[in-house]
């Protein structure tokens, strides 16, 4: 809790992310914001047959929440699937991710 990470993604420029949820093992939670818009991102684990499986997710409130959704919204679910297959390709012990 209250990790500070700085990450830079290629169009969306430098953002700062503070952990404000941790739940050891499970899932973690953390927080950004910019003038008129928090942006919040969710990774999770769960329990599934055979194995487990992982939920990523974000959303943005605030003001400006809806321009951005409009503008980085499919970019960001872009960086999401390829975030998620590096996350799989990692647990799975593969470097293709």
């Amino acid at each position: 809790m209250g990790s500070v990470f700085e990450v830079v993604q290629s169009r969306l420029g430098r953002a700062r992310w503070v952990v404000t949820e941790w739940e050891v093992g499970r899932s973690f939670t953390w927080v950004s914001w910019r003038p008129g818009v928090r942006s919040t991102a969710t990774h999770r684990l769960r329990a599934e047959q055979g194995g487990t499986g992982i939920e990523l997710g974000i959303s943005w409130s605030g003001q400006g929440a809806r321009v951005v959704r409009a503008l980085v919204g499919r970019l960001t679910q872009r960086y999401t699937e390829l975030e998620l297959g590096a996350l799989v390709a990692t647990a799975e012990g593969r470097s293709d991710g």
